[in-house]
């Protein structure tokens, strides 16, 4: 059975006696958000782990550009600057500036202390090399950068403070190391730097281990839906749903009256759902089509927990127990107890997680699964 957030708040609001107030509903939900981050922190759980690809620009030297020095901005002519351009740096001859802002198609501001110390009025050929790529701000360590061209050729991982030791990598080549490190545009983002700067567009792929999500969606079933059989529509009335709803598990009522629950509550959903994506308040589509035809039900929407429930489901109760145990101050000894189960779960669920498998890497040949992995840092 898939484990919602509603399910597990439902477990712990029992735990505290079925005391539903406001103070208890957000204790069980800080506690389950905390959860997930402890555990996620106590082994590399191979759940988190994946593979992603990386499709590298080269470089954009179309039209040409003047540069006013007053307000550091480049204004091209005869081409439009790529929506990466913010990313990059641009080059002139030999000096060169890191890009800051795409303000238009045809204008991009530097930083400041640039090597352009001039008006540049009469128009200018130049290059814009692209720098850095946005990572999902969930991934938290990488192993490899492959480029698929070449299998053998493997970007070396530096550390941020050592990888702003080198000279932009303005020549433009096959990216010879990488780092990762805080984009300054984005609170949490992440970026993969490359040096030198790709000259062609490649393809790299990379293995990561992602921190798993936070709940997005606790329990929605405002409203009444209507489902088609064999139809991924679901048409709501008076309901409100909204973007953050994409990837929850919608629970289809079996009548007008009761929100459903899970399969061992009192009133069993008829189907769940994957919601693909919203498109307004009142009509979102799933991944999986419905099985049923039923008009104006009630439902539940609520998120998925990030969590491998074939390995994970009892260790992760058991750190929702000690975080919630903390937050309310439960008794020493009920406390020591729990820690103890939490600490044989925590046994159980590694040894259900461990594979004697060997892992390849291209280019890396036979990798053994507990290949070493960066931490991603910081300026």
């Amino acid at each position: 059975m898939n484990t919602t957030a509603s399910d597990q708040q439902a477990t712990l609001l029992r735990w505290l006696g079925g005391d539903n107030n406001e103070q208890s509903l957000l204790d069980c939900r800080n506690s389950i958000n905390d959860a997930l981050k402890e555990l996620w922190g106590r082994y590399e759980w191979p759940y988190y782990a994946g593979r992603q690809t990386l499709i590298v620009n080269a470089p954009y030297q179309t039209g040409t550009v003047t540069f006013d020095l007053a307000t550091l901005s480049f204004t091209l002519t005869g081409g439009t600057w790529p929506a990466w351009a913010e990313y990059g740096h641009i080059k002139i001859g030999s000096n060169f500036a890191k890009v800051t802002r795409r303000v238009s198609g045809t204008v991009i501001t530097i930083e400041d202390s640039t090597q352009f110390t001039a008006d540049l009025v009469t128009a200018q050929t130049y290059g814009l090399w692209r720098s850095e790529y946005p990572l999902p701000n969930n991934i938290r360590k990488i192993s490899y950068l492959t480029n698929d061209t070449n299998s053998q050729h493997v970007c070396e991982y530096v550390t941020p403070m050592e990888f702003s030791t080198r000279r932009p990598g303005i020549y433009g080549t096959v990216p010879l190391q990488f780092t990762v490190r805080k984009d300054p545009k984005l609170g949490n983002g992440l970026n993969i730097c490359l040096w030198p700067f790709p000259s062609n567009s490649w393809t790299y792929r990379y293995s990561f281990i992602r921190s798993p999500r936070e709940v997005a969606v606790w329990s929605d079933s405002t409203g009444k839906i209507s489902t088609t059989a064999a139809d991924a529509t679901i048409t709501g009335a008076s309901t409100a749903f909204d973007a953050t709803y994409a990837s929850s598990i919608l629970r289809v009522g079996r009548d007008g009256t009761n929100p459903p629950t899970g399969t061992i509550g009192l009133n069993p959903y008829s189907e769940e759902l994957f919601i693909d994506s919203v498109t307004n308040t009142t009509s979102l589509e799933t991944y999986n089509v419905a099985s049923y035809s039923r008009s104006n039900v009630k439902y539940e929407i609520s998120s998925l927990l990030d969590i491998d429930d074939v390995t994970m489901t009892s260790v992760f109760l058991m750190e929702c127990y000690l975080a919630l145990g903390k937050r309310r101050n439960k008794d020493g000894k009920e406390m020591q107890m729990i820690a103890g189960m939490h600490a044989q779960a925590v046994r159980d669920a590694i040894s259900k997680s461990k594979t004697a498998s060997q892992i390849t890497y291209a280019g890396q040949g036979r990798q053994s699964s507990v290949s070493p992995w960066y931490n991603l840092g910081a300026y």
